[in-house]
C-alpha cells in the first residue's frame, strides 16, 4: 500500500511541474481586458496587471488595483474585441414585430361580407404576425447594427499548485482543479 502512494504521489508531483510550466495562458498579458466573475457578485472588468500562486491583480481603472483570490474566481474571461447588435437587434424587433401584429391581426378580423379578404381572427393574427415580425426584425438589424458588443472568451487560469500544507511534519499540499 505504502508502495502505491508513494507512485501516486510522485505522479501527481510530476503533474504540478507540468501545470507550473505552463505558468500563465498565451493571451494573458499585461494590460489585457479581462472580465473576472466570482461567487455572488458582478463581474469585474479591467486590465490585467499580474497573477500569483494565490490571487490575480487586476487594474479597474488608474490607479484602483484590486487583487482577487484565485479561489474565489468562477470564471476569467478575456476580451476579443466587439461585434455588431444587429443580429440581436433582429431577434428583439422580430419579437416584438410578431407578438404586436399578432395582435392587431386579431383585433382587425371581423368582417362577414363575403369579400376575398374574408379571413378568420387566427388567419388575420398569422398574417399580422408574420408582416410586423418581418417588418420588425428589418428595423431592429438597422438599430442594433449601430451598437458595440464587446465578445468574451473564457480562458482557463493554471490549475495545479504545490503549497506547504501547514502541518507541523511540513508537508505539502497539491491541489488540482477540474472545470467541465
Amino acid at each position: 500500500m505504502r508502495r502505491i502512494l508513494c507512485v501516486t504521489g510522485l505522479m501527481l508531483l510530476s503533474l504540478a511541474h507540468v501545470g507550473a510550466a505552463q505558468d500563465t495562458p498565451v493571451d494573458l498579458v499585461s494590460g489585457r481586458l479581462v472580465r473576472v466573475h466570482k461567487q455572488n457578485a458582478r463581474p469585474m472588468v479591467g486590465r490585467f496587471v499580474s497573477i500569483g500562486s494565490d490571487t490575480v491583480t487586476v487594474a479597474l481603472s488608474e490607479g484602483d488595483t484590486v487583487a482577487v483570490p484565485r479561489e474565489s474566481i468562477t470564471r476569467f474571461d478575456l476580451y476579443m474585441g466587439s461585434k455588431s447588435g444587429a443580429g440581436k437587434g433582429a431577434l428583439t424587433g422580430l419579437a416584438i414585430g410578431a407578438a404586436v401584429g399578432a395582435v392587431l391581426g386579431a383585433v382587425s378580423a371581423g368582417s362577414d361580407d363575403g369579400s376575398w379578404y374574408d379571413y378568420s381572427a387566427s388567419e388575420w393574427a398569422l398574417s399580422g404576425a408574420v408582416g410586423f415580425g418581418l417588418l420588425g426584425a428589418g428595423i431592429g438589424a438597422l438599430v442594433g447594427a449601430g451598437q458595440e458588443l464587446p465578445r468574451w472568451q473564457a480562458t482557463a487560469l493554471p490549475t495545479v499548485t504545490v503549497r506547504p500544507d501547514g502541518s507541523a511534519a511540513g508537508g505539502v499540499a497539491i491541489a488540482v482543479r477540474l472545470d467541465f
